[in-house]
């Protein structure tokens, strides 16, 4: 029976491509400008080299479920966030499309440069980065990029800091050139970097709780990411409800803290968070060797990674997010007053600190690696 196999079939949804898909692109344009100078007393003929990047996104990639449209049924309480009533619940129809929105990137870079005669080299770098986008796009799966991109609304592109941003990198490079035994180069460079921490953005995480059955049964269904930018609500703000009276102190604790009260009673933006600064030393040391034959020649090399860490064990340390985001608090939604509850908020770590930065042991610590290589 035909009937019955067609109506026992189970329906799981779709992924496909919108027929007016354009493929993403950039528009860049770049400023250069190089200038030669003498600084008395230091020397002659030092190069400054800036640069200024500016690149405008156009077709950014974005993923939208098509069931969804349509079945819009109002907001939140404040009016911020779309309510759906979807008829075919958890199914999916991940739709490529475009974001409509663009990102753009401003990258100003400058270099300095000199070679004095006794084989003292230096190389300096400051760069400033301003990036902001409408979706990272860093999944490998349709369903992974719509449900872990983190907005207002899931179906709604929303362009913001980039992940990828590193607001300010100073670097610095000193390198010795000689040969200590003569007809054997001898190359010491010292490498020190001190950079700003990745942007985060702080979400609010969705919960099963009252009668919902989920909150993100209402505003993005069949996805397996319930983080969405949170709503910071005022204090005695009436779109927003908590489970106890120390969840409410502990989250206006929390929002004071990270300075995100500026934002009350309006929508988290993203990457308002941001890591901690990073800076590592690096130390390296090459010295050529005879060969045991003529023409072949060897070299001695002794390399230290993050020094700072080797003088001081509580310097050159690396802390981080391995994917941008932090849970600010969790919450649901009452379905009759359409009210966000808000529960287990952000508390402060044993330092007083707060946030979620995760130590990374390996990039941390001081390493040595000495070696010889042997060239005929």
């Amino acid at each position: 029976d035909m009937d019955t196999v067609a109506n026992s079939t189970t329906y799981a949804g779709t992924n496909f491509t919108d027929p007016n898909f354009k493929l993403p692109s950039d528009w860049r344009f770049q400023l250069a400008a190089d200038y030669r100078f003498d600084i008395p007393g230091l020397g002659e003929d030092f190069l400054l080299t800036s640069e200024f990047l500016y690149k405008k996104s156009e077709n950014t990639a974005f993923w939208k479920d098509a069931s969804l449209i349509g079945d819009e049924d109002g907001t939140t309480a404040d009016g911020g966030r779309t309510i759906y009533d979807d008829a075919d619940g958890s199914i999916t129809d991940l739709m490529l499309t475009n974001a409509g929105k663009e990102g753009r990137s401003k990258i100003f870079s400058f270099v300095l440069n000199k070679n004095w005669d006794n084989g003292v080299s230096l190389t300096t770098s400051y760069t400033n980065q301003d990036i902001t986008d409408a979706h990272t796009s860093t999944s490998s799966t349709a369903f992974s990029n719509y449900g872990f991109n983190t907005t207002i609304n899931r179906n709604e592109a929303l362009v913001g800091r980039s992940t990828f941003e590193t607001e300010h990198r100073l670097v610095v490079n000193l390198g010795y050139k000689t040969e200590l035994f003569e007809g054997y180069n001898t190359n010491i460079n010292m490498f020190f970097e001190r950079k700003s921490g990745k942007p985060v953005t702080l979400y609010a995480d969705g919960n099963r709780g009252g009668s919902l059955s989920d909150p993100y049964g209402l505003l993005s269904p069949g996805t397996t990411n319930d983080s969405f930018l949170p709503y910071i609500p005022t204090q005695g703000d009436a779109n927003v409800t908590f489970t106890s009276a120390s969840d409410e102190a502990n989250f206006y604790s929390a929002i004071n803290a990270l300075g995100l009260d500026k934002y009350a009673g309006g929508y988290l933006p993203k990457g308002t968070y941001t890591t901690p600064w990073v800076t590592t030393l690096d130390l390296s040391v090459r010295q050529e060797i005879p060969g045991f034959k003529e023409g072949h020649k060897g070299v001695f090399y002794f390399t230290i990674d993050n020094l700072l860490n080797l003088i001081d064990s509580s310097k050159g340390k690396v802390y981080g997010n391995d994917f941008g985001t932090t849970e600010l608090v969790e919450f649901t939604i009452d379905p009759d007053t359409r009210k966000y509850q808000y529960s287990r908020p952000m508390t402060p770590n044993d330092d007083g600190t707060y946030g979620n930065d995760k130590f990374y042991t390996a990039d941390s610590t001081w390493r040595i690696k000495v070696g010889v290589s042997y060239k005929f």
